[in-house]
């Protein structure tokens, strides 16, 4: 049964402190006092079960106020965004997010060729991973990059690309009406510039998803989100 935090009878109270308690003037007097003066009265001794429950006092107290803490509120399902999906992966293998039933995903669109967003975030997400795979959380969690640019950005290419992030990313390319009808379920933006050109680049929204072991989405990042939080919004899945 947990500990109660409101106050009336039955219910946690400070120990009380053990007082002076003198003798009554009146009667024999002990030799040597004098009328008037205060009998010291002698405490019976400190036994082992009084000296442990002045020790255990605070420590039952401190545990008793840590399970008054409020619990942690659940993260909201987000029915507007999401589902299932076909894509092709890093090692060439047709890949469906289905099968990743029973882990944590953290997805990330964006391309290899990114000057900074792409790799700062991902740089993140792997930090995130390294953190879960130190609490031993690693393996019921899967990264994921989704490229936005399938010419550029082969299977071969991102087989080179992802494990430079030491983060077990699986790299997610396709043709690119495929890669759009995905971006499409999760309301991810990504506009080509320099049509035509050897050299162009993509301006894209930058959020990082989180999806829960059922496939739905929980929670979207930014792409400076903060590691600990998304840390503990990881496990909090698990």
């Amino acid at each position: 049964m947990g500990a109660d935090c409101t106050a009336g009878e039955g219910k946690l109270r400070t120990p009380t402190v053990a007082k002076r308690r003198t003798a009554p003037l009146g009667g024999a007097r002990p030799a040597g006092v004098s009328s008037g003066a205060a009998v010291m009265i002698p405490e019976p001794p400190m036994t082992f079960p009084r000296a442990l429950a002045g020790r255990l006092g605070p420590l039952v107290l401190l545990l008793a106020l840590a399970g008054c803490a409020e619990p942690r509120e659940e993260l909201p399902v987000n029915t507007r965004l999401g589902g299932d999906f076909t894509l092709t992966d890093h090692n060439g293998g047709a890949f469906r997010l289905a099968d990743q039933r029973g882990r944590v995903v953290l997805m990330f669109f964006g391309y290899t060729h990114c000057p900074d967003i792409c790799p700062a975030t991902l740089a993140r997400v792997s930090q995130v991973y390294r953190n879960l795979r130190d609490a031993g959380d690693a393996d019921r969690v899967q990264p994921l990059f989704i490229t936005f640019d399938p010419a550029r950005d082969t299977p071969e290419h991102l087989r080179e690309y992802v494990p430079w992030f030491k983060a077990n990313v699986i790299g997610l390319t396709g043709g690119e009406a495929e890669i759009r009808a995905v971006a499409e379920q999760y309301g991810v933006v990504f506009l080509k510039s320099g049509e035509g050109e050897p050299e162009y680049d993509f301006t894209h929204s930058d959020y990082v998803y989180l999806l829960d072991q059922q496939g739905r989405v929980r929670k979207l990042y930014p792409s400076d989100f903060n590691i600990d939080e998304v840390t503990d919004d990881v496990q909090s899945l698990l």
